[in-house]
């Protein structure tokens, strides 16, 4: 998987108003489900040049590819408790951006699980989708076959080996991928077949469907010699790494794998 974060050059001395901001409709920051761990983004100004989102606290910084869109998305503050920077820049020539809007939150997550197990931008998921549906019925079904309720450790199981069994890694794509990418977990599950950043998003998204806080997570392995995504699943009581896109290889070649694999197998440069 390619990397997606890209540094931003911003052009020095640009500021912002925020008397300006408030005015434009068209851009707009949420901060109303801070707790939560989550600020909504705004953004349709119908412009055609590259638009990041800086989600910033202290030295610590994220950044995401905005869309014109007609609707609120979501992005995470996984970051911990304190102030945060959130600012929209625009491309404006090379690698240079500068400041659309900004706002300060000062973050207060009571949970701090709760941060993953909310819908962002790149582990898209509500009720209505096909995805979230299949994993509902794979969930129904095991229990009407027991008997019983499953435990968070069976639920996660379940959806997993649904995964590693159904969908198969798409080389196509990953040669053909560009930097705006982002997953759709309907596509994956309709198509059966994905990348890792796919893999990772529609396992974070079914699981945290039914509640079971999941992270993605991005950096290197020592599976593969390119930029990864997998998941951290907290169950038990603890943080588990996973690695669906690993497995699902290994299954389909008939393999051996463990579902949990180990920390120093892993160097995680992002999560959300």
């Amino acid at each position: 998987m390619k990397k997606w974060m890209l540094l931003l050059s911003v052009v020095v001395g640009l500021c912002w108003n925020s008397a300006e901001i408030m005015a434009n409709e068209n851009i707009k920051i949420d901060d109303s489900q801070a707790s939560l761990g989550k600020v909504g983004v705004y953004f349709n100004t119908g412009t055609t040049k590259k638009v990041k989102l800086m989600v910033t606290k202290g030295s610590e910084k994220y950044s995401y590819n905005l869309q014109n869109l007609s609707q609120m998305v979501y992005f995470p503050l996984q970051m911990g408790n304190g102030k945060y920077s959130v600012k929209v820049y625009e491309n404006t020539e090379g690698n240079k951006y500068r400041v659309l809007t900004g706002k300060d939150i000062d973050v207060a997550i009571t949970n701090p699980n709760s941060v993953y197990l909310q819908s962002v931008q790149e582990i898209d998921w509500n009720e209505q989708k096909k995805a979230i549906k299949i994993s509902q019925q794979l969930i129904a079904d095991r229990e009407k076959e027991l008997g019983r309720k499953l435990t968070e450790t069976e639920i996660t199981k379940v959806l997993y080996e649904y995964i590693i069994e159904k969908i198969v890694y798409d080389y196509n794509k990953i040669n053909n991928l560009t930097n705006s990418y982002l997953p759709n977990i309907d596509d994956t599950v309709t198509t059966q077949s994905g990348i890792c950043y796919d893999y990772s998003s529609l396992l974070a998204a079914v699981l945290r469907n039914q509640g079971i806080p999941t992270k993605m997570a991005k950096g290197y392995s020592t599976f593969t010699e390119v930029y990864h995504a997998w998941n951290e699943i907290y169950v038990d009581g603890k943080w588990v790494i996973v690695d669906s896109t690993t497995d699902a290889y290994m299954f389909q070649n008939n393999a051996k794998f463990e579902f949990e694999k180990q920390i120093k197998d892993y160097n995680k440069a992002k999560e959300l």
